[in-house]
């Protein structure tokens, strides 16, 4: 059995260490170091280990005694900005560095753990963090009036149980009860609002301050799915997660610098005060295959669509009445992912798995922005398992993220006209232990 002292440093390390975003918007696929090496083709339908909890918990029927799964996914985040001619509230060319890189790296582990009661019911429980993002940027990069720290993490308790119908039909459900919590901040140009309300000797640009929004929240989210077998060599999965509503409740602290007091005094705005974002985590449905075409060889295929369009806007209430909302529009889009892999058996301690995907980005170009510039992904994933014992295995996995060349052109009235683009990659590096106890 797990004791408690390992669990807690793992809590600890999970709230911690994730960090990047690796998927469409800010979703974490990176929850099954296996299932990474076929770029994650076959997840609703693989039921392998214990990670179908979190991709489909009808899975679970499949496994038998203890399970457990446990792996480490180290994510290395490349988002070179280039400025490309931004300017500022008052329409005179944007100050600073013009080349920034806002991508963060990130230590993403996860933890599921199944147990057979009797010929027909499975339970189990996983701990993961299906979504997380950070982008941080300089405070003197152009596009610090925008975005210096960008940061969301989830981190999702799931208890879970399958029920066997017959030979064929299995189904399963879960409870998703989730922690977020998130932190924005930027730059503020006080020289630029001193001058629009005609208080002396404040220079757009040149007195800056900055906020900086953080809470958390507490939320419950349910997922079901079902698994058919066809035969001992074809079966199909099929799985929902629900929508997640989370309002996020902290507080805004504001730095201003002494010049731009007079600010403060004009305005009963910029001063510390409560705040709050309320935020929709999309709804998801996966359909998977797996088919056994050779003694030695299988293949996957996975069809997946993520309904992004419940991020509308990202609004920052304040307690503050003097303070306005902050309000940024999003406007996602749903979007689509599909991959294919296939797995090759060497021997009976080799196995190795290979996998592409597609993964459509959600955001449209009108409201691209810094904090998270996203844009198409294209996977190729590789990866394999020793068999050390029989209820021992190690898997390893690595995975490479072509991302396309974005542009951004935003525009805020108190921080200007921000024009760049980004571009870069993600590399991805796993290792895991899945079997039986």
């Amino acid at each position: 059995m797990l004791n408690r002292g390992f669990i807690c440093a793992f809590l600890v390390v999970l709230a911690w260490g994730t960090r990047p975003a690796a998927g469409a918007g800010f979703e974490l696929d990176e929850q099954d170091v296996e299932l990474m090496a076929t770029a994650f083709a076959g997840r609703a339908a693989a039921s392998a280990n214990a990670a179908t909890i979190w991709w489909n918990p009808a899975g679970m029927a499949r496994l038998k005694d203890w399970n457990y799964n446990a792996g480490v996914n180290w994510v290395f985040v490349d988002g070179a900005y280039s400025d490309q001619g931004s300017t500022s509230a008052v329409g005179t060319p944007m100050l600073g560095e013009t080349n920034d890189n806002g991508g963060t790296d990130g230590l993403i582990p996860n933890l599921y753990v199944t147990r057979s009661l009797g010929e027909r019911w499975v339970v189990g429980i996983g701990v993961n963090a299906p979504f997380a993002l950070s982008t941080q940027y300089s405070t003197n990069s152009t596009v610090r009036y925008f975005a210096t720290l960008s940061e969301i993490l989830v981190i999702n308790i799931e208890p879970a149980a399958s029920f066997r119908i017959n030979e064929q039909w299995s189904v399963g459900a879960g409870l998703m009860l989730q922690h977020a919590s998130g932190t924005l901040g930027n730059q503020i140009d006080f020289g630029s609002i001193g001058a629009s309300l005609s208080i002396p000797g404040l220079i757009p640009q040149a007195f800056d301050g900055s906020v900086k929004v953080d809470g958390n929240s507490v939320s419950v989210g349910f997922t079901v799915g079902v698994l058919f077998e066809l035969n001992e060599k074809n079966r199909f999965g099929l799985s929902y997660r629900s929508q997640v509503k989370h309002k996020i409740e902290g507080d805004a602290d504001f730095s201003v610098p002494d010049a731009a007091s007079g600010v403060v005094d004009a305005t009963g705005a910029f001063v510390d005060t409560d705040a709050s974002l309320d935020m929709t985590l999309p709804d998801k449905f996966i359909l998977s295959g797996f088919h056994q075409v050779h003694v030695k060889w299988a293949v996957v295929w996975d069809v997946s669509y993520t309904n992004w369009s419940t991020v509308e806007e990202i609004r920052i209430k304040f307690e503050n009445p003097n303070q306005p909302d902050s309000v940024l529009d999003m406007q996602w889009d749903g979007s689509w992912r599909v991959s294919t892999g296939a797995i090759y058996s060497i021997n009976d301690k080799w196995i190795l798995r290979f996998g592409v995907a597609w993964d459509q980005s959600p955001i449209p170009d009108e409201t691209r922005g810094p904090r998270l510039p996203g844009s198409d992904r294209f996977w190729v994933a590789v990866g394999g398992t020793y068999i050390i014992k029989p209820w021992l295995r190690l898997q390893v996995a690595y995975f490479h993220i072509f991302v396309d060349k974005t542009s951004i052109d935003q525009s805020e009235p108190a921080a200007g006209n921000l024009i760049g683009t980004v571009n870069g990659g993600v590399d991805a590096f796993s290792v895991g232990f899945t079997g039986t106890f």
